[in-house]
Formats: C-alpha cells, sequence, structure tokens
C-alpha cells in the first residue's frame, strides 16, 4: 500500500495544490460557508480559553471568593499549567493567541477573495491546472527509472573509504532521496516535451527555465511540508503525552481528561491550519518573487542584449535599431504590462493582507517578548523560547521584505534603459508607437506613478528603504 495515496487528496498531503483547488472550486459553496462559520467558533473558543487560563495563572484564586473551590479539579490543563509554574507563566498563552489571531485573519482573508480576479485565474491554473497536466503525463516506469538512479548514486558513493563505515540501509535511504530529487528536478519523471509544449495562458511566453522551477517548487515544496507537518504534530503529540505523564493526577475529576484530550484535538486542528496557511502564503509569495521578477529580468535582459548589438563599433549618434527588430520591442513591453498587472492585481489579493496581517499580529508579541526579556528575569526553557520566537521571526521578515523589495527594484529597472533605447527607435514612423508607449511608462515609474510591487495593507510599496523601516 502506497503511504502518499492516504493523503493525495487531502489538504493535509497536498496543501499548495488542494488549497488553491478549494478557494476557486469550493469555497464560495453552503459547504464552505459552514465551514468557515465552524474555523470562526474554534478560533473564537480557542482564544478565550488560553486568555482564560493567562489570567488564572497570575491570580491566587485560592484566596478568591469569587473563584470556584478547587477550580483545578475540574480544569486539567490548568492544573498541568499551575503545577509547571516555574516553566510557563501566563506569557506562554498569549503567544498562542497571538499565532491564533494570524491564522484566523489569513483563514478568514481566503473566504473573502474575489475569486474572478486575474490574479487568481493565474495562480489557479499554476497551481492545479500545472499539477494537473503534471501528474496526466506521468510516464509509467517511473519507479524503474528511480531504482536505477538510486543504485547509480548508491554505487558511486560506495567507492570511497569512508562508506565502508556507513551502514548499508543509510546509503540506501540517502541515494533513494537523491535520486527522486535529482529526477524531479529534471522533470525525468514525465514526458518532458509534451510538458512544456503545453502553453500557459498568462503569461504565454514563460520561459522553461522557470516553467521546471515552479513544477520543483510546487512538488517538492508539497512534499518538504508534508514532512514539516507530520514533524510538529508529532511533536506537539509527543509533547502532550510527556507532560500527561508528569501531572499528579490524584485530585483530576474524570470528566476533565475528556475535556483536555478534545481540546488537544482542537490544538493539533489549528496547528495544522496554522502550518498550512503559512505554507500556502509563503510559497505563493515566494513564487511570485521567482516567477515574476525572472520573468521580467529575462524581459528587459532582451532589451539590453537589442541596445548593446545595435550600438556595436558604431557612435551613439548613429546607432538605431531596424523596424525589422520591433518584435522584441513589443514583447518586452507586452510581458512586462502582464507580469506589472498581476503583481499590482494580486498585491492587495494576495500578498499585501498577509503581510499586514503579520505585522499587526507579531509586531506587539516581539515588543512584549523584548521587553521581558530585557527587563525580567526569566527561566531558562521560557527564555530560549522567547529568544527562538524573536529570531525566527526576524529572520523570516529580512528573507522576505528582501526578496519583494530586490522585485520592486527589478519592475523599476526599465527605467534605466528607457533613456538609452528611446533615441534608438529612428528611421521608421511605426516607431512612434513605441516612443510614446515608453516615454509614458517611464514617466509613470520615476515621476507621478504608484510603485510598481507589493504593498503590505493600504500602507507604502515595500522597497528597501520601508523595509529598513520596518525591520528596525
Amino acid at each position: 500500500m502506497n503511504f502518499h495515496r492516504i493523503f493525495d487528496n487531502t489538504c493535509f498531503r497536498r496543501c499548495l495544490y488542494q488549497k488553491m483547488k478549494n478557494l476557486v472550486e469550493q469555497y464560495q459553496t453552503p459547504y464552505a460557508r459552514k465551514q468557515y462559520i465552524i474555523d470562526t467558533l474554534l478560533f473564537v473558543y480557542g482564544g478565550s480559553r488560553v486568555l482564560y487560563v493567562s489570567y488564572m495563572m497570575k491570580t491566587n484564586y485560592e484566596t478568591n471568593p469569587s473563584i470556584p473551590y478547587k477550580i483545578e479539579r475540574d480544569d486539567a490543563f490548568l492544573s498541568y499549567m499551575k503545577q509547571n509554574s516555574d516553566i510557563y507563566n501566563e506569557v506562554a498563552p498569549l503567544i498562542m493567541v497571538g499565532l491564533g489571531i494570524f491564522n484566523f485573519l489569513c483563514q478568514s482573508g481566503l473566504y473573502r477573495l474575489d475569486i474572478n480576479k486575474k490574479v487568481w485565474k493565474f495562480w489557479y491554473q499554476m497551481l492545479v491546472t500545472n499539477e494537473d497536466d503534471y501528474n496526466r503525463l506521468k510516464i509509467h516506469n517511473y519507479q524503474l527509472i528511480k531504482t536505477a538512479r538510486a543504485n547509480e548514486i548508491g554505487n558511486r558513493f560506495r567507492r570511497y573509504r569512508i562508506a565502508s563505515m556507513v551502514p548499508d540501509f543509510i546509503i540506501n535511504s540517502v541515494a533513494l532521496i537523491l535520486s527522486w530529487y535529482s529526477i524531479h528536478t529534471n522533470l525525468e519523471c514525465i514526458d518532458r516535451e509534451k510538458f512544456l509544449a503545453l502553453k500557459i495562458t498568462d503569461p504565454p511566453n514563460m520561459p522553461i527555465k522557470y516553467r521546471v522551477k515552479l513544477m520543483n517548487i510546487l512538488i517538492i515544496g508539497d512534499n518538504f511540508w508534508f514532512g514539516f507537518q507530520i514533524f510538529v504534530l508529532c511533536f506537539v503529540l509527543t509533547f502532550y503525552i510527556f507532560s500527561g505523564l508528569r501531572m499528579d493526577t490524584s485530585e483530576q475529576a474524570w470528566y476533565a481528561y475528556i475535556i483536555v484530550n478534545l481540546e488537544v484535538v482542537l490544538c493539533m486542528y489549528l496547528v495544522s491550519k496554522l502550518i498550512q496557511n503559512g505554507i500556502f502564503f509563503t510559497t505563493v509569495s515566494y513564487m511570485a518573487t521567482t516567477i515574476f521578477t525572472g520573468h521580467v529580468q529575462v524581459s528587459n535582459k532582451s532589451i539590453w542584449n537589442l541596445i548593446y548589438e545595435s550600438r556595436y563599433n558604431r557612435p551613439v549618434s548613429k546607432a538605431n535599431i531596424p523596424y525589422r527588430k520591433h518584435r522584441i520591442v513589443y514583447n518586452q513591453l507586452q510581458e512586462y504590462n502582464r507580469i506589472t498587472s498581476l503583481v499590482l492585481d494580486g498585491s492587495n489579493q494576495v500578498f499585501g493582507a498577509v503581510l499586514y496581517y503579520f505585522l499587526l499580529t507579531n509586531i506587539p508579541i516581539n515588543i512584549f517578548l523584548l521587553s521581558r526579556g530585557v527587563f525580567e528575569d526569566q527561566s531558562t526553557i521560557e527564555e530560549a523560547l522567547s529568544w527562538t520566537i524573536v529570531y525566527g521571526q526576524l529572520i523570516a521578515m529580512v528573507i522576505v521584505f528582501s526578496l519583494l523589495s530586490w522585485s520592486t527594484a527589478v519592475y523599476h529597472k526599465p527605467s534605466k534603459f528607457i533613456p538609452v533605447l528611446q533615441p534608438m527607435l529612428k528611421g521608421n514612423s511605426k516607431w512612434l508607437w513605441y516612443k510614446i508607449k515608453y516615454n509614458d511608462l517611464y514617466h509613470r515609474l520615476v515621476d507621478d506613478g504608484p510603485k510598481i510591487g507589493v504593498a503590505f495593507g493600504d500602507m507604502h510599496t515595500v522597497t528597501y528603504v520601508t523595509s529598513f523601516e520596518v525591520i528596525i
């Protein structure tokens, strides 16, 4: 039995594919609206529950007459947190609330998206149609190719002396993983010619290099995140089991265990949703910077090559581009306008809202954690957890904002070659249309037009300057 087939049609297994498919095909149905209501109720319950535990942890309810007697007898979760108050304090539940708010905002944003927008039709083709074609064109002898490649990699490694010190099952496992990666990276598991012959509607002239990179992100990314979800959920379950073994259960009521088990299931469900939302938005953002920016770079480079070719061994005053080359200029304008329209449309629909949610929910938590780490004494575990969260979010912010800032810089690169290109469009009256278009584009990029790029919320576009201001 193939273990992967158990999860093939679930969001847990193929997060990117299934979430986009649900977004376009199911999120507008009555079932989706009911699911949204259920998710909202679960979030409200989970948030109020951890806030209640946080309040009770800093309250001396043994001398407070307004709190029921022996409340720990009925609340196993609160009892555990009180028994381990030297490790955890009221801050730990607040961190969970912050993550839950981010998850809820992202989830509610998905349900409210306008799927008729051009940018979502584009992403549906990228994530769903593209992968359907990929799976449809898989070759039948894929397993034989993978086994042969694994044997080849394993035999190559066994030539080294150090291989005698490594057990065979480790060599075979690593060789199998490397063979799988090599085959998928080079698209050797499908009919490559037929797959690349299938044109993408928008943009239709995407270079093959970025089409292959797109499939690598989809296939390898989904498998990586699948393993990551398994790891996190196993960690949560193991932590729960060991925590239960450490608890003093002599005075617990029997129904307290039923409640805490249901809450653990709820916690694992919400953690899974949080991971999937993070996976979806992070990968889509990364794909946007990779596919869109790379495509614009290719079209910009074609114009620079045309300029250098036309100016080769000629004085600047006599350099001109023959009209027979107008197709290169036309393609650059067409592809640039298509990509930038998708970026501006997708900024509000895809990326900007998520960046705004991230800043809204994470900056207050980080300020709180930093102030506690600097001005208050903490236990070793709490201090390690706090600084891990702060540095992890800082690294994630630097990576995301640097990629988006670089993309914005690439989208504005035509302002560098347009002043050089304009004087070279001469010798034919038909160049006038191109000169007007480039003149309008130049003034939009330099003078009065809005910056082309991703903006967080309704605020400024993400550039190197704004990224520096946000991170500082």
